[in-house]
């Protein structure tokens, strides 16, 4: 699975995009803040393989970095970004 953020650092906005090697199921994407505590989520059933692009609002989080998780057929891929303000 291929999964990054552009841009990092972000101001107002970034986009996450990943790409699934084989249809998978309970796909979601969650951007956790420093303290461990969920701030964004996007889910979804199912989702054929392919490269998907999901859009995230980053006015309203704070100055800082964030991790950012690809969850799809029970695993996990996880890498950092940063909110600058």
């Amino acid at each position: 699975m291929k999964l990054n953020v552009y841009p990092n650092p972000s101001v107002e906005k970034a986009e996450i995009e990943y790409t699934l090697e084989k249809n998978s199921n309970l796909v979601s994407v969650v951007v956790f803040d420093q303290a461990g505590r969920k701030v964004i989520e996007k889910a979804y059933d199912s989702q054929s393989a392919g490269t998907y692009k999901i859009d995230l609002e980053t006015a309203n989080l704070n100055a800082g970095t964030y991790l950012y998780q690809l969850n799809a057929n029970g695993r996990h891929f996880t890498k950092q970004f940063v909110v600058a303000k």
